[in-house]
């Protein structure tokens, strides 16, 4: 069915966990791991459908499911692998991927995870709104995630209420969103 379209085809998988502070990140691991479970074998329904089912006010502004999004990219492309040498004549053409600093963002907030291209180590990117968020804000949103990740790979049993952050997103400095855009609609 799709062989003649050309575009790009995602398939977002939109999840709502809750997090209880009793539980272990352990626990909460095994917990997304049913809930995406969950969500694969429902990947079918029609996007549509659900946006109007789950939604009674929908604001055109906003993506109608979530504000905040976490990607996990799974490509591992060096330039040189994704070169592309075709024969034209007595020419050949070279395709080479075009890497650009990412300026925009659909949502609120992003994290972007992918392997280094080592294959030692983890890279995350935030993308956020600037009109929603200030660079402070989002400093320690980084911080707050660093330290989770220091305790969770040192302890995966610990339990979520026990997790230390050094600083407090709302008390830093107000509340840590622009004051004429703080509406997030949860």
């Amino acid at each position: 069915d799709l062989e003649p379209l050309i575009g790009l085809f995602v398939n977002m998988l939109t999840l709502s966990t809750r997090v209880d502070g009793q539980m272990t990140f352990k626990q909460l691991l095994q917990q997304v791991k049913r809930d995406t479970v969950v969500a694969y074998q429902n990947q079918d329904y029609p996007y549509q459908l659900l946006v109007d089912k789950v939604l009674i006010h929908r604001d055109a502004s906003r993506n109608p499911l979530f504000d905040a999004l976490f990607f996990w990219e799974d490509l591992n492309i060096d330039a040189d692998d994704f070169s592309l040498n075709l024969p034209h004549e007595s020419e050949a053409l070279t395709m080479v991927p075009h890497r650009y600093e990412k300026t925009k963002t659909p949502y609120d907030l992003s994290l972007v995870g992918s392997e280094n291209q080592s294959g030692d180590g983890l890279s995350f990117a935030f993308y956020y709104k600037t009109s929603l968020f200030k660079r402070e804000t989002v400093d320690r949103i980084v911080d707050n995630f660093e330290q989770i990740l220091v305790q969770v790979v040192k302890n995966p049993d610990i339990m979520i209420d026990s997790i230390e952050l050094s600083n407090n997103l709302l008390e830093a400095s107000g509340n840590g969103i622009l004051e004429d855009e703080g509406d997030f609609g949860f």
